[in-house]
């Protein structure tokens, strides 16, 4: 019934039930739905969208480098642009687009599909990994698509339906980018694409840097390419866990979330919730607590340490005092999104309320527990794998029982 009031109310304000001249809608043209302003929205949500997960001072690339070697089966392709339930658009920038209209005019860009996407290839001849060893850089775009995890009458490439029987990268693909890495000097770029977690253990030892796009919509292309070659900084966090493998996961025999996702899951992940790398660095500081009448109050101030300007996406977590003993090990209650010129700092507030320290019984009842919340406020979700991936954090202690 909640779902319905919403569904109705929706229609309501699009004014589906009011005759044409009392909707303001109708007087919009069909030249407005992908126009100028709606495209530099789908550019935006792209951009702030792409996660690096990882850069050894490759990216970003000089506009002005002589050789680009382009490999890979999403690197042209729409599919991966517009993954499962889209709308079609006439203009849709491909990965390969975008890379070939940001560089300058003397690059020299060569492009070859090289894999096939979800099968190993029917020729075994192979030129494209030969050659792209002679560029200066090798980005490969690999991935999966809708055409293997979407819906099951899409997913027309799995033999399971749309169901992912494994999360690794296909092998194939794996296989062919150790061939295109093997005995080369020369930096390879993984842009990987996807609609949930992808282990890629093998490769993160391979790829020199490893660019995480989803499905980026129709100017997916175009944001890509502009955080590839630094023409923005990737702000991207992971909404969700990456985990090593399947067997690092329980069987999924009931609805227990005993370790699963962040707040359950102590096995350590390839990659973290809330993780994700900027081409500059960013400093927390003097974090402080201010107890009001029905909330607590914190403060801290962030600054650009770095030479970019930038974009952090500040997260906020609490633990209870039995967090990791049945309550989560920590838990996201509130995040922000802020910019910010190099060597410029801002002051930074959250305001958590009662509810964003609920624990659940047994019985699945809300509850407070006694004592002290420890909060943390930093750039990923805590623990030892964060740590290691670069977390950094400000905490405090605070009782929410005396809210």
């Amino acid at each position: 019934d909640e779902s319905l009031v919403q569904l109705f109310m929706t229609r309501f304000r699009l004014g589906f039930f009011d005759s044409s001249k009392n909707n303001p809608f109708s007087g919009i043209s069909a030249e407005v739905v992908d126009g100028p302003a709606h495209r530099e929205v789908a550019y935006e949500a792209a951009v702030k969208s792409l996660v690096l997960l990882k850069n050894d001072n490759i990216l970003p690339l000089d506009k002005n480098i002589k050789s680009v070697y382009v490999v890979g089966p999403h690197a042209s392709s729409e599919e991966v642009l517009l993954g499962n339930y889209y709308g079609l658009s006439g203009q849709t920038v491909s990965i390969l687009d975008g890379i070939v209209s940001r560089v300058s005019a003397g690059t020299s860009i060569n492009y070859k599909m090289g894999v096939l996407p979800y099968r190993e290839n029917v020729n075994p001849i192979d030129w494209s990994t030969g050659e792209a060893k002679n560029s200066e850089v090798m980005i490969a775009v690999m991935g999966i698509s809708g055409l293997l995890e979407g819906e099951e009458g899409e997913a027309i490439a799995s033999d399971t339906k749309g169901d992912r029987k494994d999360i690794r990268l296909p092998q194939h693909q794996v296989d062919y980018l150790k061939k295109l890495k093997g005995n080369s000097d020369t930096p390879l770029i993984l842009v990987v694409t996807g609609g949930s977690p992808i282990a890629m253990p093998e490769i993160e030892g391979v790829a020199d840097a490893i660019l995480f796009v989803w499905y980026p919509g129709e100017e997916g292309g175009s944001a890509v390419a502009d955080v590839l070659f630094g023409n923005r900084t990737p702000s991207g966090k992971l909404p969700l866990t990456f985990p090593y493998n399947l067997d690092d996961l329980p069987p999924f025999e009931d609805y227990t979330m005993t370790g699963r996702t962040y707040k359950y899951m102590k096995v350590k992940p390839q990659f973290t919730f809330g993780y994700g790398l900027s081409y500059t660095t960013f400093d927390y500081s003097n974090l402080s607590v201010k107890p009001l009448k029905d909330q607590i109050q914190l403060s801290l101030d962030i600054t650009n340490t770095g030479d970019f300007a930038g974009e952090e996406v500040v997260q906020a977590y609490v633990s209870s005092p039995l967090a990791g003993k049945g309550d989560p090990i920590a838990t996201l209650c509130s995040f922000k999104r802020v910019a910010l010129e190099p060597g410029a700092s801002k002051k930074i507030f959250f305001t958590l309320k009662k509810p964003d320290f609920d624990c659940f019984d047994e019985n699945g009842n809300k509850l407070i527990r006694k004592g002290k919340y420890k909060v943390w406020i930093g750039n990923m979700s805590p623990g030892k794998r964060s740590e290691e991936l670069g977390g950094v954090w400000e905490t405090v202690m605070v009782d929410p029982g005396k809210l």
